[in-house]
């Protein structure tokens, strides 16, 4: 079974593995003038990554990263940026930009979990410990410690829930089995 190859960055990108996909050669900015690349970057900050188009077909042009390549890239979103640029008339234009996410490598070691879910789990342990001790601040040798209010993280924790199921590909919309009064 052949894998299809995508027309542009997919949303969702997983460490590890190797990432292929095309896009139609720019009329506007031809690979066979300028030097076709995307400029990734990770929107928390850090060093940006590139990707240099292949040698293009006479109607698309190919972007491969290899798996080796793909697993040193921290988890979390990317700007994406595509970049023409004729380096000998220091012309560049960005064709166009987004963002995706990189997903963990499911073969590292380590903490895979998605920053989402890694909040979502401090919430509920935190809530479970404010069942025992629940003060709102308190004072210790002159230093004081204030917490969230329970009604602050319950409203935290929702919408955290709401970020894992979608990661989790579950939506809002929660199905249970009806009865109706003629099954009886």
């Amino acid at each position: 079974m052949a894998v299809s190859t995508p027309c542009a960055p997919p949303a969702r990108l997983t460490a590890g593995d190797s990432w292929v996909w095309e896009i139609a050669d720019p009329a506007d900015y031809p690979s066979a003038q300028f030097v076709l690349s995307y400029a990734l970057a990770p929107l928390s900050g850090g060093a940006v990554v590139t990707i240099e188009a292949e040698a293009p077909s006479p109607v698309a042009v190919a972007f491969r990263f290899g798996a080796t390549a793909t697993a040193s890239l921290a988890p979390g979103r990317w700007r994406w940026s595509l970049v023409a640029a004729d380096l000998a008339l220091d012309l560049r234009a960005t064709l166009a930009s987004g963002v995706l996410e990189v997903l963990a490598d499911p073969l590292a070691s380590g903490d895979t979990r998605t920053a989402a879910r890694r909040i979502l789990e401090a919430i509920d342990a935190t809530i479970a410990g404010k069942v025992t001790k629940d003060a709102q601040s308190y004072a210790i040798e002159g230093r004081t410690i204030s917490r969230i209010p329970l009604p602050e993280l319950m409203a935290a924790r929702t919408r955290y829930a709401a970020i894992v199921r979608r990661e989790d590909g579950s939506g809002p919309i929660s199905y249970r089995p009806m009865r109706f009064a003629d099954d009886v």
